[in-house]
């Protein structure tokens, strides 16, 4: 009697695991199928007038020296 409740034990937990892992492994494929049915995929629309933004030049600046290297009196290491 103990035996057969082992073994629909173990059916039971065996059929729910394979039953689960079949589900969840549907559902991605599911997720990645809308994705792909959403998708749209459009080319960008430009007058040839239109101007991007300009950014003002960028010009390089000695950094400042930090308080340990003014306290050791080393002199400028400004790079």
């Amino acid at each position: 009697m103990e035996s057969k409740i082992k073994i629909k034990s173990f059916y039971l937990t065996f059929f729910l695991t394979a039953l689960l892992s079949a589900c969840s492994g549907l559902q991605q494929s599911e997720e990645e199928r809308v994705k792909k049915q959403n998708l749209k995929v459009e080319r960008l629309q430009r007058s040839e007038r239109e101007k991007l933004a300009e950014l003002p030049r960028l010009e390089a600046q000695p950094r400042e020296l930090y308080p340990w290297e003014r306290a050791k009196g080393s002199g400028d290491r400004r790079r």
